[in-house]
């Protein structure tokens, strides 16, 4: 069975204004406790373009029924392999993976980690070894 590719019309503003590190639809700063909206009428807002995201959703869980990497069968959800902060594609079925939700904050962990060290141009740790 193929998998079915998904389409979506994104404004080409909000993708700008996602590249930029700005709020993706007014293209403002983004202060916490947000991440990429300055508000939550803006999230609803980006939202909408990505009524599809919970059919995806749905039908990756459909197909596994288990976590990809500990085989447990309790709270799974889907995630990316390639995080979208990291340069991985947010519709690309073959990006999502099946986890639990202790491997997902693992993942998401060690995602964060890549993005501070590697995307930044710093090294990790272990690589200033001498």
């Amino acid at each position: 069975m193929t998998r079915q590719s998904t389409q979506i019309l994104i404004p080409q503003e909000y993708i700008e204004n996602d590249r930029k590190g700005l709020c993706r639809v007014c293209g403002k700063l983004v202060k916490r406790p947000f991440r990429k909206y300055c508000s939550t009428i803006h999230s609803l807002e980006y939202q909408k373009c990505f009524k599809t995201w919970t059919g995806l959703r749905d039908r990756i869980l459909a197909n596994q029924e288990s976590c990809e990497k500990c085989g447990n069968e309790d709270k799974l959800e889907v995630d990316h392999k390639l995080a979208i902060m990291n340069g991985g594609e947010m519709w690309n079925e073959d990006n999502l993976q099946v986890l639990c939700h202790k491997c997902h904050l693992r993942k998401t962990k060690s995602d964060l980690y890549d993005k501070k060290y590697i995307k930044d141009g710093q090294c990790r740790l272990s690589d200033n070894s001498s």
